[in-house]
């Protein structure tokens, strides 16, 4: 499979002992404030027991940029995935870029997440018909102009679904078909209420660079082995 997959919101040894035993490409370690909000530290344990296959994904929301950089370099990330707000974080993804150029951090890739369409209320659903319209113009030329913008410094640009008063998390699908009108140049990785029962359907739908799951996979907010294991099952059939 050429996907790539990431598991977001690690946080506890006993996920990283589950998820180590999977083609896992990608961990999730959330920074900002959140039901799996991670210090530092604890990030930093959990990331240096990660198998060497999979590499950590640092998640920032309107963090300081020396505090962002500050916890790169301490846990080692490979990546940061920038779900803030938007000037903020293309001013921050422009001095990142210039960082890595000039080697004054080991940082690998820089992601970027824009919100698109409207949650369907249905966590995990799949259906993924009942968002927004496609005629919703103004809504399109926007995120357009914004990844058009944003492309030059960033590795890839993460689809997730808009929800208002949140910035990501929000365990619903959006309308994956609207996804047609966006020519992205660099990468593209989809979020977003993904889970065993939609993931291959929707990897044949928007065949992303990515795919990215998290709650689909919790039992009170850990990961269980049951459920990473029927995803990669599922994932066998794309």
């Amino acid at each position: 499979m050429d996907t790539k997959v990431k598991i977001c919101g690690i946080k506890t040894i006993e996920e990283v002992a589950i998820i180590n035993q999977y083609p896992l490409d990608y961990a999730g370690f959330i920074f900002a404030p959140s039901k799996r909000q991670m210090t530092k530290d604890k990030a930093k344990t959990l990331i240096d027991m990660l198998g060497s296959h999979i590499k950590p994904i640092g998640v920032f929301v309107d963090h300081s940029f020396d505090e962002m950089v500050e916890i790169i370099n301490y846990c080692n990330l490979y990546g940061v995935q920038l779900h803030g707000d938007y000037k903020q974080d293309f001013e921050y993804a422009k001095k990142l870029k210039r960082l890595i150029i000039s080697k004054g951090i080991q940082l690998k890739v820089i992601w970027k997440s824009i919100s698109i369409g409207k949650g369907s209320g249905e966590k995990g659903s799949g259906d993924y018909t009942k968002n927004l319209d496609r005629d919703e113009t103004d809504h399109i030329k926007k995120i357009k102009i914004d990844i058009e913008n944003m492309e030059p410094y960033v590795d890839a640009i993460l689809f997730d679904t808009y929800k208002k008063g949140e910035k990501g998390g929000t365990g619903e699908v959006f309308n994956w078909e609207l996804l047609d009108a966006f020519e992205v140049k660099v990468e593209r990785i989809l979020a977003g209420g993904l889970s065993p029962d939609n993931i291959v359907d929707a990897i044949h739908t928007v065949r992303p660079d990515t795919v990215d799951v998290n709650s689909s996979l919790e039992v009170e907010l850990i990961k269980t082995k049951e459920k990473v294991d029927r995803l990669f099952n599922r994932l066998k059939e794309v």
